[in-house]
């Protein structure tokens, strides 16, 4: 698949351009095939380090996670080595970068970015899989959702979810009513045009901000756009625009997340819209 290897790439870019202390994090960067830990350890372990590999782990597969359900999923393995002490691998030393300071430069440059054009790459996991006086490898694991999401969908030109959500939009169906009549006698019927009707919008993702206070005034803001009822337009952040918009349910789904990574509060949602003017 074309979309596979693209975000690998992209991904391989991002991690190739990470700096610590002005200058390139990592000696090597590039994909990797395998996401068994013993074939990677083996080839990494003959790389010049420190250095990156970025697998393909599949889609991921938690059916009570339904946003990111069968979303790409893909891991940066990172390795880093050093000889003149046991913390050096881990913690760095003079001309040593150590696995923390790699995975915290990584993470930085990765979490939120977005790449070929609508993927959001979202932190999952973390975790040591191997290391001992003279080497570490990390592996971090990220979920990249698209196309459709976006984190800057607006009402009112107000990016009213916050700037850190995960919005997808869905437009309902457009009907247009008229009123049809028959004559005695002649085959067919007559319609009469009434025009368009109204049009369901529903905003569906995940609303994420730094702290739970903060995820608490995003929730706050949108009850009361839902209790104002003002129509006004609406942008997907990916190119459309719906005109008369009104916001009518504002709808929580499942508890209140801490994301992994970031410490970030989350929330599922649904935002449930009415286009009065489909045509307007």
């Amino acid at each position: 698949m074309g979309e596979l290897r693209d975000l690998e790439q992209a991904m391989v870019g991002l991690v190739s351009a990470v700096q610590i202390g002005g200058g390139p994090a990592f000696k090597t960067v590039k994909g990797f095939s395998s996401p068994r830990t013993e074939p990677l350890e083996e080839a990494i372990r003959r790389e010049r380090k420190p250095a990156a590999y970025v697998v393909y782990d599949g889609r991921y597969s938690d059916v009570l996670d339904n946003f990111f359900h069968g979303q790409p999923m893909y891991s940066v393995v990172l390795a880093a080595e050093g000889f003149r002490t046991a913390d050096e691998p881990r913690t760095g030393g003079t001309g040593v970068v150590g696995a923390f300071d790699l995975m915290s430069a990584v993470t930085a440059a990765l979490i939120d970015a977005i790449i070929l054009a609508n993927y959001v790459i979202t932190f999952r996991n973390e975790f040591t899989s191997i290391s001992d006086e003279r080497f570490m490898m990390m592996r971090q694991q990220y979920i990249v959702p698209g196309p459709g999401v976006t984190p800057s969908p607006t009402y009112g030109g107000e990016a009213i979810c916050g700037a850190e959500s995960l919005v997808r939009v869905l437009p309902g169906r457009v009907e247009a009513d008229g009123v049809e009549f028959a004559f005695p006698g002649v085959d067919g019927v007559f319609r009469h045009a009434l025009g368009t009707r109204r049009r369901p919008v529903v905003w569906a993702g995940r609303l994420r901000a730094a702290s739970d206070a903060a995820l608490g005034s995003v929730e706050t803001g949108l009850e009361e756009r839902v209790a104002a009822a003002e129509a006004k337009t609406m942008a997907d952040g990916l190119g459309r625009t719906f005109a008369d918009c009104v916001p009518e349910r504002f709808q929580r789904l499942g508890f209140r997340r801490r994301e992994p990574g970031s410490g970030r509060a989350t929330q599922d949602f649904e935002l449930h819209f009415t286009q009065l003017s489909p045509r307007g």
